[in-house]
């Protein structure tokens, strides 16, 4: 989290349209993962009303299916990100506190 925060709030990363769809996509892999957690309500429900109670297992296998679906992109988006925070290159400023650049981030911050 730390790495998208940095990328989509500082402009010396992305421009508006880069930040626009990074926010975009975590968007995205957020709406599967509420759709998997909506699939297991869902199969709670059937489990726990007679009548529909063979649903339950369609429910909750698709809710598993959405769950494991839900990780390879967002990792994926994940080291991309890491990878574009700590590539950037070094500014005149951070050569002159004597800090890398990543470190200059982390105390703009007040992580470091």
């Amino acid at each position: 989290m730390l790495a998208y925060n940095v990328l989509r709030r500082d402009p010396d990363f992305l421009d508006e349209k880069e930040r626009e769809r990074l926010n975009l996509a975590h968007a995205e892999f957020g709406l599967v993962v509420i759709m998997a957690e909506g699939c297991f309500v869902a199969a709670a429900y059937a489990f726990s009303h007679p009548s529909s109670h063979p649903a339950w297992w369609v429910w909750s296998s698709l809710g598993v299916f959405l769950w494991f679906a839900s990780y390879p992109a967002p990792l994926y988006q994940h080291a991309a990100e890491c990878l574009r925070w700590r590539v950037r290159e070094e500014t005149d400023k951070d050569k002159e506190t004597g800090l890398g650049a990543v470190s200059t981030i982390l105390k703009k911050y007040g992580l470091l």
